[in-house]
């Protein structure tokens, strides 16, 4: 303030402003995001995680601070926190596309949270990546799921790769205590009633009786068709229940007295009951009273054939005088020892008879029916008797019936054929009659027993995958199984559409 001292007054902005100036006008300064003031910031942008700026700091410039969002979103507002939503799937949207999956963003003012979501049917999510997709196909709809295909018909689902890249490969599994499985289609139900325990199993019942058990159609929709066995030598059988068992000694000593003109009779065929068999004369001879019990009687014959009779004998025949009085001569002949059957070769001069016996036609303790049927017809088989001499006995054997075909080339006698059914190669109404390779793939039957049917199986030709038991697969080619560009790439693979 000296006299001296002149034009050095000074001008001095008031708070909150900043700025001076000496003998003028001061330029005022007013950050309106550093200060405080009725128009200034404060912590407004601050609190919100977003940068302030006064874009215009003159004093009479109020109120034109903004707030500024962080990156990536950029964005700013005029005295007012900023809207920072921002969609990071602009930025990583093409990673998520790119293998078939959705990008999300469900946070979005939080940074790095985008995720790849796969697409229905399939399930999963990953946050800042591509997702590991899951596509249960026993559970979802799609056209490559299950749907109601195994639960319709009362059977388990199982998808047994749930990789949505994984596709047509669930398999339908019969419910216990039936058996079966099949690829991508209901699977053919089996269940061995000798083997498992169930309402129609035979639950020990053959086995209680020292019995064998077989299921000769293991086909689930075929039940109680079980059947019991006796074992050897005792025979017979029943159907879903213990057989009444019997031993005919018979069937192995019907020759020794076939061989001298005489019957075999065995009295009791209880199994307990052995060596009690025993040949008897063919009337009109008679027995001449000697104990005839394990082995050939002493016979009385009428007329002329004590003198004959060795000739009938010597054939396997007995012999008959037609006419028996002393003077009726040369008129006897030789017949045939029952169940054999035929005639003398000239009733009117002595001789042997042409006689037959043909085992699969009549009912005899070695015949292919003992007393219980024919096992050969029984059993869908032809019988046939190779040799009808009466004397050729238990020689007769049982054949496959077209379609069915014999397992090996040796003939059992006296027994069932050993027979299987080839359902890829033959025709019949459970056979695939070219189903397979009409449309260019492969048949394989898996159990080729006559009692397994309907389980040949359909399988696509590679590279394309898929198989059906019963009928037709439907194949499904997955380029991503072939091409290996992507995993080289350290990518996923995505095949949009599998149809070969």
């Amino acid at each position: 303030t000296s006299d001296k001292s002149t034009s050095d007054w000074v001008c001095t902005c008031p708070p909150p402003s900043h700025g001076s100036a000496i003998a003028n006008t001061a330029s005022c300064i007013l950050d309106e995001c550093k200060e405080t003031c009725a128009t200034c910031a404060g912590t407004t942008c601050s609190d919100a995680n977003q940068e302030c700026r006064d874009t215009n700091q003159d004093s009479k410039s109020l109120s034109d601070w903004e707030c500024i969002c962080p990156p990536p979103a950029n964005t700013t507002a005029v005295a007012m926190v900023a809207d920072c939503s921002f969609d990071e799937c602009t930025l990583h949207g093409d990673t998520c596309t790119n293998v078939g999956q959705t990008c999300e963003d469900p946070g979005p003012l939080v940074e790095n949270d985008w995720l790849c979501k796969c697409v229905d049917p399939s399930v999963g999510s990953k946050v800042g990546n591509v997702a590991e997709c899951v596509l249960d196909e026993c559970v979802k709809t799609c056209p490559t799921c299950a749907g109601t295909t195994c639960s319709a018909v009362g059977q388990t689902c199982l998808d047994a790769d749930t990789s949505a890249n994984s596709t047509g490969d669930w398999n339908c599994t019969c419910a216990s205590p039936e058996s079966g499985t099949a690829l991508v289609s209901a699977a053919h139900c089996t269940i061995d009633e000798c083997a498992v325990t169930c309402a129609t199993c035979s639950n020990g019942a053959c086995t209680g009786a020292m019995q064998t058990c077989h299921d000769p159609d293991k086909s689930a929709s075929n039940r109680t068709n079980w059947v019991c066995t006796c074992v050897p030598p005792a025979y017979d059988f029943a159907v879903a229940q213990a057989a009444t068992c019997v031993y005919n000694e018979c069937h192995e000593h019907e020759k020794d007295c076939h061989q001298v003109g005489q019957i075999c009779v065995d009295p009791n065929t209880d199994p307990l009951s052995v060596n009690d068999w025993q040949c008897e004369c063919v009337p009109p001879a008679t027995n001449a009273g000697t104990s005839n019990t394990g082995g050939p009687a002493m016979c009385d014959y009428p007329g002329e054939c004590p003198m004959h009779e060795a000739t009938c004998l010597a054939a396997g025949q007995t012999c008959d005088d037609l006419d028996p009085t002393p003077s009726s001569t040369g008129d006897w002949v030789c017949e045939c020892v029952p169940p054999a059957t035929g005639y003398p070769t000239n009733t009117q001069q002595a001789g042997v008879a042409n006689c037959t016996l043909n085992e699969c036609e009549i009912q005899c303790a070695t015949c292919a029916d003992s007393g219980s049927g024919n096992l050969c017809l029984l059993n869908g088989q032809n019988c046939v008797d190779p040799d009808t001499n009466p004397l050729a006995l238990g020689d007769w054997y049982c054949e496959c019936v077209d379609p069915q075909t014999p397992k090996t080339m040796t003939v059992a006698t006296a027994a069932l054929a050993d027979c299987e059914l080839l359902e890829c190669d033959k025709t019949c109404s459970t056979c695939s009659n070219g189903a397979c390779t009409g449309v260019g793939q492969t048949c394989q039957d898996p159990d080729t027993d006559i009692s397994s049917t309907n389980d040949w199986i359909c399988t696509c030709v590679p590279p394309a995958v898929g198989s059906a038991t019963g009928k037709a697969a439907e194949c499904v080619c997955d380029e991503c199984l072939t091409s290996t560009t992507c995993t080289d790439a350290g990518q996923t693979c995505y095949d949009a559409d599998k149809t070969c």
